[in-house]
């Protein structure tokens, strides 16, 4: 049975994890303007499958998808508006290293067609005042998650299906710093990564099913 969860608000279905191992990170290299780039690092990618033959299978299936560039992560950015989606395969022998990136106009609007796709009322806003730009998001996922379910249509998965390994990530701005956080850890002053407490099932009930996630950042001061 597959189980919702979100991650920077982003409801994905995490479907039960199969035979290939990997180590997954995921970044947001977030640009002062909202725009952004997005990285997915997959390491160590390789079978457990006990079968030799079952085993060279599913690695080759892996690597004829990055071959034909339809890596699911790729896939995934391409349906979420990305542009200029790579594949690189950096290591070409088992355990294999691939890198997979793009690049989104607007933060806001790579949640919104996350959220839109998944069937989640949400707003999300984009202000600047005295130099200080803020992005914040409310969703409402229902108590028990109820309102980030899929749709007949399967719209939620066919948009994000593919990032459940990459929707734990961090924020790292290109130049300036972050003054303040809602639903994100800071550390230090330029990367921020989610606070999962902030999806905790407690946390929806005690906020009766909405969350609130907000980010917002400035230009370092000159240095003198």
């Amino acid at each position: 049975m597959k189980r919702m969860a979100l991650g920077l608000a982003l409801c994905a279905t995490i479907a039960s994890s199969g035979c290939l191992q990997k180590d997954t990170t995921s970044t947001i290299y977030l640009r002062q303007d909202g725009s952004l780039d997005w990285v997915v690092s997959e390491r160590n990618v390789r079978s457990d499958e006990a079968d030799a033959t079952k085993r060279a299978a599913e690695e080759t299936g892996y690597l004829n998808a990055i071959v034909r560039d339809e890596h699911d992560v790729a896939q995934q950015f391409r349906t979420l508006g990305g542009a200029n989606v790579r594949t690189r395969l950096l290591r070409d022998t088992r355990p294999y290293d691939v890198t997979i990136d793009s690049q989104f106009s607007s933060l806001s609007d790579l949640v919104g067609r996350a959220l839109t796709a998944c069937g989640v009322p949400h707003r999300v806003d984009l202000a600047q005042d005295a130099g200080v730009t803020t992005w914040q998001l409310w969703a409402d996922v229902g108590e028990d998650g109820e309102n980030a379910t899929e749709s007949d249509s399967n719209d939620c998965e066919s948009a994000i299906g593919g990032l459940s390994d990459a929707l734990t990530l961090t924020i790292v701005l290109e130049s300036g710093q972050f003054t303040h956080a809602v639903g994100f850890t800071l550390n230090g002053s330029d990367t921020a990564s989610i606070d999962e407490a902030a999806t905790h099932a407690d946390a929806l009930k005690k906020n009766h099913g909405q969350v609130v996630f907000s980010l917002s950042w400035r230009d370092r001061a000159p240095v003198s």
